[in-house]
C-alpha cells in the first residue's frame, strides 16, 4: 500500500497531499473513476502518490474491477492537464506502436462515443458534456 492509500480522497479518508499537489481540485469523483473503469476494463486510475500503481481507492471501491499490473494507468496528471478524454486516450495507446495523428483521433473519437453512452459527466477542460 502507497504511503497515502489511508488519507486518500477516493477513499474518504481525508486529504492526501500528492492529490492536492498534484491536480488540486481537478480530482475526479471515485463515481466518475468506477464508471470510466467500468467503460473501459483494460485501464485503471492511476494512484495520486505513485502512478505506476493502481489507485487503492479505485480497488476498494470496486473491487470486482478486474486488476492487473499490466494494465495501462489513466494519470491524474494528464487527467488535470487534458481531461477525461485525452488521458483516457493515453492510456489506451501507451502500449501500443507509435500511432499516426490519424489512428489517433480515430481512438479519440471512439472514446468520445463511449463516454457519450454512459451517464458520465466529462470533464474536459472548460467542457462538459453527456
Amino acid at each position: 500500500m502507497n504511503e497515502c492509500c489511508n488519507t486518500c480522497p477516493s477513499i474518504g479518508g481525508g486529504d492526501c497531499p500528492h492529490a492536492t499537489n498534484c491536480i488540486g481540485s481537478q480530482l475526479p469523483t471515485i463515481m466518475e473513476i468506477v464508471e470510466v473503469k467500468k467503460l473501459f476494463p483494460n485501464i485503471s486510475w492511476a494512484c495520486h502518490s505513485d502512478e505506476s500503481k493502481i489507485c487503492m481507492g479505485l480497488v476498494h471501491s470496486f473491487p470486482e474491477g478486474g486488476y492487473s499490473k499490466q494494465q495501462s494507468l489513466i494519470s491524474p496528471e494528464d487527467f488535470s492537464n487534458y481531461g477525461w478524454i485525452k488521458a483516457i486516450v493515453q492510456a489506451l495507446t501507451v502500449k501500443l506502436p507509435l500511432l499516426s495523428y490519424r489512428e489517433y483521433l480515430e481512438m479519440e473519437q471512439n472514446v468520445k462515443s463511449v463516454l457519450r453512452g454512459s451517464d458520465l459527466i466529462v470533464r474536459n477542460n472548460k467542457h462538459l458534456f453527456r
